[in-house]
């Protein structure tokens, strides 16, 4: 495939046939990463596929040339990223994972060595603001290496859960104080004791007569107020026995309970 020729004769086409009505682009015919300017010769009108087709060809066009063909797919990613009921683009997996693993090569080695930034620099602190200074430089009185960011700061920041003052970042105690420890544990102890007894309450099921109908709480309340002994209680509701002293049982459930 050519892909030169294709390219220009997408080009002439549009040059030659204007969009009148509908959806277009402004497109560079020399890229301006590789030098193009806004110019009226350079510029064309086309559709939204013409322009996505076109910056694919480009691709193609300039792969013998390194440094352009790593602008030219870096482009083409970026056309990929935009979102838009009329730039919506549409691309096969293979072609998508090629250019994509292609362009982080591309980033990758531009941002290696000499080509990062922040290449033969040191951030310090004054633990207010942040610089970056060269490697040879000396860091200043008050200063030091490294970075400081607020917002961590604050994120990281520890209360008492009783006084609600702030802890001391190296401790990170929960409790600040003697008082607010003995505080804490004052309560830990009454929820343990508060949670026990909830779940003692909800093991003892209440149990009724049927004889009588007379619901109890539970199967003492039944044994003393009945002069029955517990154990035949529990066996009658367990089914060991049929009936204890001319009396059957069963548990109650919650409509019966809130019967009485």
């Amino acid at each position: 495939m050519n892909s030169k020729r294709i390219y220009d004769e997408i080009i002439l086409h549009r040059q030659s046939t204007p969009i009148e009505v509908g959806y277009k682009e402004r497109h560079h015919i020399l890229p301006r990463s590789l030098g193009g300017a806004d110019t009226k010769e350079n510029l064309v009108k086309l559709t939204a596929r013409e322009h996505f087709i076109c910056h694919l060809l480009l691709t193609e066009i300039y792969r013998d040339d390194q440094n352009a063909r790593a602008k030219m797919v870096k482009a083409f990613c970026m056309m990929m990223l935009v979102h838009g009921e009329n730039q919506r683009r549409y691309i096969t997996s293979h072609l998508y994972a090629r250019l994509k693993e292609e362009n982080a090569r591309i980033q990758s080695l531009s941002q290696t060595g000499k080509g990062n930034s922040q290449f033969g620099t040191i951030c310090i602190t004054n633990g207010i603001e942040n610089r970056r200074i060269k490697k040879e430089q000396e860091i200043p009185e008050g200063w030091r290496k490294g970075a400081f960011y607020p917002f961590k700061g604050e994120y990281k920041k520890k209360f008492c859960n009783i006084c609600n003052k702030i802890i001391d970042q190296v401790h990170l105690r929960r409790q600040c104080s003697e008082d607010c420890r003995i505080i804490a544990k004052q309560r830990q102890i009454t929820a343990s004791a508060n949670a026990s007894t909830k779940a003692n309450k909800e093991r003892v099921k209440s149990v009724i007569c049927c004889e009588t109908q007379e619901i109890f709480q539970s199967q003492g309340d039944a044994a003393r107020a009945l002069g029955i002994p517990q154990q035949s209680i529990s066996n009658v509701l367990r089914g060991k026995a049929k009936s204890t002293h001319g009396l059957t049982f069963q548990y109650c459930n919650k409509f019966m309970v809130s019967m009485v």
